[in-house]
């Protein structure tokens, strides 16, 4: 089933639904720029209630400022619920205590409180509870980096929503994915699911919601470089803001605010919005809210001048994190402070515990992205068993539900019931069996590759925190232990050499451009192919700058970081993240790749093709019979195709071919041998096309040809689905 909302252009939608979803774009547009005189107009709300279809309960309201009062009061009102096994309202309680434990940032209280917020609503048959659990706790998974479980949170939401459809609610799960793309490094996926989730809502709809999706669209754009759109987006949600009474919603947008205006140099805008969130987070007793706030005025600080002052707030900001356990923000302060330190030449006795603490928060920061990397893992392989369980269990309730109507209209075919409950009882010992061989299998593997991530863990201890003096031309003066051992060289030596000396020859030019930006701009930053004597070549990312009060003998602070592990993990995950498993072929994110690199002049061509009576082959043979037709016909249709032509996999039986640079004669030369041997493919199968016209982009050809492809199947409509099943049906 296609989505309507894929894209900010509604470049998926249907042609029934194109029109409604342009009207939603344009509204939200207009909003954007004239809705500040209806806010001015409107009084102060709780979070999300206006206009909103969502249940909640009263205690939700005050969670958003007084969360430690509500915290207390709802042990007994959860206690009372249980006690007298209404689950509707056990649900909307525990959806307040997730929501107190989010403004305290306790996110294990608020993934427990979620979880079991879920499991009431499934309990009381109420799909809007049970999404804004699911919701919920994949904020708090977010919070806790686990990212795969929080994308299967999500989907799950949405899936609910789908039995009792929410516009509130969809806008949420949105925001959760833009949420998670933010926090994986993809800002511009970021940037569209926010904007998807804005024009869901119409003016009235959740204004805190708004707020957060203007605040998510704000930081995205700020990363991808376009600080106007950002600004603009801050306003609007400040704007929505001033309609609700959630005191960490203004926080998070203050503190976005101060970020925005460290990244264009506004010191006083950074401190007027880091001085709101740190109010704010005293009146919210929240100590992640006061160490951000810290860091942000310690920044503004240098860029003031004002080190002494910067120092005292990274001081504190770094306790804040370590009082809540936050290593990642602790090592990030903590780095900060450090590079403020060097910058002062400050003693070895002032800088030795922050080195050291730097080192173990560095080490312990991998050891956890190594832990979660095998929980995940488990988690995967724990929600498998529990599907493959439910799948069982739900195959015994249908196989003894016909059982039973079979024996009370026929009682003659008793014999023949009781053999295929044993056939039956085979088919699952059989199951069992090949369950238990894949689990020992799994689990040697997860062996394998814990004591690889072992290995490879040891190696990134001894390669971070690489520090290293050199002057401007590259002679190195000092290394520390951690640097010495990358580059083989006793780091008590006198003559350390020449940068030079251990890099391979390929990078002399990069290093050169290294020297000459210090020179001219007093910092650089560029990756080198260091070659130790002895030793294997890898990559190293130098940042290097030059130290303040140093005119007569200027001399280089350099931060190395070995990242040649990083970037083989990432090019293997880029490729593989363009395949399907199944098929073998292109999956969608193939689409942006061709749409990105295709030049604007680019002459394309696609054909969509969309299997005929797929869904018969499933409803009588089973998935794994409609997986292998499905691998076939990718197969079939690969073998008819150029060398620089791709086939894409768009849906459960949809394929796309992209061809690259085609000409007319090109497209229709393939259309006519693909409608002749449509006879003697695995299934039948329904193809429309379209050539570029004018300019325009990949979405707008695509949505041409599926416009084609479905007129053409309303006239060869009659029988063809059918025989399509047959003809794959296995022998």
């Amino acid at each position: 089933m296609r989505s309507r909302y894929t894209s900010p252009q509604c470049r998926r939608a249907l042609p029934a639904e194109r029109t409604a979803c342009f009207r939603r774009w344009l509204l939200f547009a207009w909003l954007t720029l004239f809705g500040g005189l209806a806010v001015v107009a409107e009084p102060a709300v709780p979070s999300g209630v206006s206009g909103s279809d969502v249940p909640r309960h009263p205690l939700e309201s005050r969670a958003l400022f007084e969360p430690e009062k509500v915290l207390a009061e709802l042990q007994t009102e959860i206690a009372a619920a249980r006690a007298a096994g209404d689950q509707t309202n056990l649900a909307l309680l525990l959806l307040a205590e997730s929501n107190a434990c989010r403004v305290v940032a306790d996110w294990l209280c608020q993934r427990r409180a979620s979880a079991e917020a879920a499991n009431a609503g499934r309990a009381a048959k109420r799909p809007l509870l049970i999404a804004r659990g699911k919701i919920l706790e994949s904020r708090a998974l977010i919070g806790l980096q686990d990212y795969t479980r929080a994308e299967q949170l999500l989907a799950e939401a949405q899936t609910q929503l789908d039995l009792e459809p929410s516009i509130e609610l969809s806008a949420d799960v949105l925001l959760g994915f833009s949420s998670l793309s933010f926090a994986l490094g993809k800002q511009q996926l970021a940037a569209d699911y926010a904007l998807q989730g804005l024009q869901l809502l119409g003016p009235k709809d959740g204004a805190g919601l708004q707020a957060r999706l203007h605040r998510n669209y704000a930081r995205s754009t700020a990363q991808l470089g376009d600080t106007t759109a950002a600004q603009n987006a801050l306003e609007a949600g400040i704007l929505a803001a001033q309609r609700v009474d959630d005191p960490k919603l203004v926080a998070e947008l203050h503190l976005e605010s101060a970020r925005l205006a460290n990244r264009i140099g506004d010191v006083e805008a950074q401190r007027r919005h880091s001085a709101e969130v740190l109010a704010l987070a005293d009146r919210l007793k929240n100590s992640q809210l006061f160490g951000q706030a810290r860091e942000s005025l310690g920044l503004s600080a240098i860029q003031a001048g004002e080190f002494a002052v910067a120092r005292s707030e990274f001081s504190a900001a770094v306790a804040s994190f370590k009082g809540l356990g936050l290593s990642r923000d602790e090592l990030r302060a903590t780095q900060r402070l450090l590079r403020l330190l060097l910058d002062q030449r400050a003693s070895a006795d002032e800088m030795g515990p922050l080195l050291r603490r730097s080192f173990d928060l560095g080490e312990d920061v991998a050891q956890r992205d190594r832990t979660q990397a095998a929980d995940d893992f488990e988690t995967r392989l724990q929600y498998a068993r529990q599907q493959l369980d439910i799948m069982r269990l739900e195959s015994d309730a249908k196989l003894a539900e016909e059982r039973n109507r079979l024996l009370d209209a026929q009682s003659r075919l008793s014999r023949w019931v009781t053999g295929l409950s044993l056939v039956t009882l085979l088919v699952l010992a059989v199951l069992f069996g090949l369950q238990l061989r894949a689990r020992r299998r799994l689990e040697r593997v997860l062996s394998d590759l814990r004591r690889s991530e072992s290995r490879a863990g040891e190696l990134l201890r001894l390669s971070k925190g690489m520090v290293l003096l050199h002057d401007m031309d590259g002679r190195i003066d000092l290394l520390n232990p951690a640097a010495a051992q990358a580059l083989l060289v006793p780091a008590d030596t006198r003559s350390l050499g020449n940068l030079r000396d251990h890099i391979a020859p390929v990078d002399d030019e990069v290093l050169t451009r290294y020297l000459l930006n210090l020179r001219v701009s007093g910092e650089a930053s560029e990756v080198l192919h260091v070659t130790p004597q002895g030793g294997e070549t890898r990559l190293l990312r130098i940042d290097g700058r030059v130290a303040p009060n140093s005119v007569d003998q200027p001399y280089v602070i350099g931060n190395a970081a070995d990242i040649t592990i990083e970037t083989r993990e990432a090019d293997a995950l880029r490729k593989q993240t363009l395949h399907d498993p199944l098929t073998g072929s292109y999956n969608r994110r193939y689409l942006d790749a061709f749409a990105v690199t295709a030049a604007a002049d680019a002459s394309w061509a696609v054909i969509n093709i969309d299997l005929d009576g797929f869904k018969q082959i499933n409803d009588r043979h089973g998935h794994e019979h409609g997986d292998e037709v499905l691998r076939e016909i990718a197969e079939f249709i690969g073998k008819r195709l150029r060398e620089n032509d791709a086939l894409v996999r768009v849906g459960g039986d949809e394929f796309l071919i992209l061809l690259a640079n085609a000409s007319t004669t090109t497209l229709q030369s393939l259309l006519t041998r693909l409608e002749a041997d449509s006879n003697s493919a695995p299934c039948r199968y329904s193809l429309g096309s379209a050539q570029r016209e004018n300019g325009e982009d990949l979405q707008h050809t695509i949505v041409r040809a599926d416009a084609q492809m479905y007129a053409r199947r309303r006239q060869a409509r009659g029988g063809a689905d059918t025989a399509a099943a047959s003809r794959a049906a296995p022998p």
